[in-house]
């Protein structure tokens, strides 16, 4: 298990202030390790060089350009883009670096991936202007580290290209609107300081301008505007860093540290064109892509006002800083966020992770699963449980969950099938098959499953909550809390209905299974949610289910979807380690059967959730090495349980 945070930066202030370890000897401890994954990943290509030789007396000198000027450094980045061009062969890594401290664990990388394999052609692209107190102070180091280099078409280069005003370029219908304010004053400042004919008091009065309303600075505006846009530069700058990108080859790697954890969404990237246009071109370069700590444009918080719609693209890796984010943990991120790795800063992930012990959130791991291996020889079938799984309309969910059960480790296990019109016959003898309810005199049921294929006919739920309440001890009308009661999974349809909420509190040892509409139907009847679409639920499934967990702290409810959320006693587990092949049904009713198993085998609620959700996730991963992962059905899914 991990601990998983919504921000971060608590853990950073705490590691100075109370480990004396400075952000910056945290951030080349960062540094150096993205950078050895990425010499790593470039050292499996051995074709190094280029077949085409330049002569170097016809290359150009980067260094002559004073690439502070928006027009040098428009100059420079076509050189670069076409020294890449002649250089086809050599393999070339692009790091997209915004200006706060993730920008700067870019640059720290780059000039540490140029010591350890000089032969990658290695492009520091600065969207926007330095601006934290580490990212100047590792620009600084890279810029000096670059104009010592030569240049050497037999080898690799590092080249930092700066588009500071890429993110205030709104381009709509062919006009161009400039939206930084900074980015334009500095600009101008830049190019009245380089020019002595610039009246010095302009300049001053440019240096110190604040009013964005003013009529002089729409003048001003107006003016820069008209003699960039005759040289076309806002698109000429979007067109180069589309060059570069489209140059890249599968062997390639773009590293994106534009936004960082910290990222909130004060800007509207969707009204940025570069921006979007970027988004476009990453989504359709087929080079490997790397997110330094979080994808860009990732919020911290996920919820009803901030969302994934603007997050960069989709990416093969993740590098984690510490620890990891709890936005990254999105079900609908799974596909975006690629493999997670977790880095570490040169301090304990265990240390580092408890140093902020307020976090509500935990990632379940894989080494986390604990299955229901028997270790008493001197053993019966009643010494490992009794399931009865209540069959309903649609029998063939009751059956997968009882198959399951069966497999998981239950003793015995019996199917009631009281609520149907008409006989059935299970070809399988290893399920008791019986049309009696059990009652509370009989403690030999350890465990019931319910909800499963029920259906939803009125008469047989009253039938069934007067079971529940018998069978639980609990009077109509006067509820206390049984002494000896069984263990309650209730999933499906079940979850649908009102009066389970009323019954939920008295009942000791219980689960729920919902997927996202069911968890909007228990949000609904718990009055947690009124009028809240599906959309909503999904957003926001992480605090809801905190507040769910809040109403209800003995109860656990096990979420499912792409990742997995179990949510008990105000605390919420995730983990990732379901595959796509289980997007089948039937799959959610052999999970339900093995929480019901681990359950009557007498683990308490949330291990029985924790170890069968991880163990169902297992034997996904295993049926991929026999079975593509469309072919898995619930039969093979429980016949896996046996080999994991």
């Amino acid at each position: 298990m991990q601990q998983v945070f919504i921000d971060k930066r608590i853990n950073d202030i705490k590691c100075v202030n109370d480990y004396e370890i400075p952000n910056i000897l945290l951030m080349e401890n960062a540094a150096n390790a993205l950078s050895d994954f990425i010499a790593k990943k470039c050292k499996k290509n051995k074709k190094q060089h280029s077949i085409f030789e330049l002569n170097k007396n016809h290359l150009l000198d980067f260094k002559q350009y004073d690439s502070n000027l928006i027009f040098d450094c428009y100059l420079k980045s076509i050189l670069v883009a076409n020294h890449l061009k002649n250089k086809p062969l050599t393999q070339k890594v692009v790091f997209l670096c915004g200006g706060g401290d993730n920008g700067a664990d870019g640059i720290a990388s780059a000039r540490l991936l140029n010591t350890k394999n000089p032969h990658l052609d290695i492009i520091v692209i600065l969207l926007k202007q330095p601006k934290s107190k580490l990212c100047v102070a590792q620009y600084n180091m890279l810029a000096k580290i670059e104009y010592g280099l030569d240049s050497n078409a037999n080898s690799g280069s590092l080249n930092i290209l700066k588009f500071y005003d890429f993110f205030d370029w709104h381009i709509d219908n062919n006009h161009i609107k400039y939206m930084g304010k900074d980015s334009f004053l500095q600009s101008l400042c830049e190019i009245f300081t380089s020019n002595a004919n610039i009246n010095i008091d302009i300049y001053k009065l440019i240096e110190h301008y604040n009013d964005m309303e003013s009529s002089l600075y729409n003048k001003l505006v107006s003016h820069y505007i008209d003699s960039i846009s005759s040289c076309n530069l806002a698109l000429s700058h979007y067109n180069i860093l589309q060059d570069i990108i489209n140059i890249l080859k599968p062997q390639d790697i773009i590293i994106d540290c534009i936004f960082g954890s910290g990222f909130s969404q004060n800007i509207s990237l969707k009204d940025i064109t570069n921006y979007q246009n970027l988004r476009l071109s990453m989504s359709n370069s087929k080079t490997m892509k790397i997110a330094c700590d979080t994808p860009s444009a990732l919020p911290n918080v996920l919820g009803d006002k901030t969302d994934i719609d603007n997050v960069l693209c989709k990416v093969d890796y993740t590098f984690c800083m510490g620890a990891i984010n709890l936005s990254m943990l999105d079900s609908r991120l799974k596909d975006m966020v690629g493999k997670i790795k977790i880095v570490d800063l040169g301090i304990p992930k265990t240390i580092y992770q408890q140093i902020n012990k307020d976090s509500n959130y935990i990632l379940l791991e894989k080494q986390d699963l604990q299955l229901p291996i028997r270790t008493i020889q001197n053993s019966n079938k009643g010494s490992y449980g009794n399931v009865f799984v209540i069959g309903g309309e649609m029998i063939g969910a009751s059956v997968l969950s009882a198959m399951s059960a069966l497999h998981f480790g239950a003793g015995k296990v019996h199917i009631y099938n009281g609520f149907l019109s008409k006989s059935i016959n299970i070809q399988n003898a290893e399920i008791i098959l019986t049309d009696k309810i059990p009652n509370k005199n009989q403690n030999n049921i350890t465990s019931f499953a319910i909800g499963m294929g029920l259906g939803y006919n009125d008469a047989q739920y009253k039938k069934l909550f007067d079971f529940i309440k018998n069978i639980s001890s609990l009077e109509e009308l006067n509820f206390t809390r049984g002494v000896m009661q069984p263990s309650f999974m209730f999933d499906a349809d079940i979850l649908y209905r009102a009066e389970l909420y009323a019954i939920l509190p008295y009942l000791q040892k219980v689960v729920i299974t919902p997927h996202p509409k069911e968890f909007q139907a228990v949000l609904q009847h718990t009055g947690i949610i009124i009028n809240k679409d599906i959309n909503y639920v999904i957003r926001n499934i992480s605090s809801l289910s905190l507040e769910f967990s809040n109403l209800y702290p003995h109860v656990v409810c096990l979420i499912k979807g792409a990742n997995t959320s179990i949510v008990h006693n105000n605390r919420l587990y995730i983990h990732m380690q379901g595959q796509c092949n289980l997007a089948k049904g039937g799959s959610g009713d052999v999970l339900s059967g093995m929480v019901a198993s681990l359950l009557a085998q007498g683990m308490d609620s949330f291990e029985s959730c924790k170890n069968a959700s991880l163990a169902h996730a297992k034997a996904s991963k295993i049926a991929l090495k026999k079975w593509q992962n469309y072919a898995l059905t619930p039969y093979r899914l429980i016949e896996i349980l046996s080999k994991i």
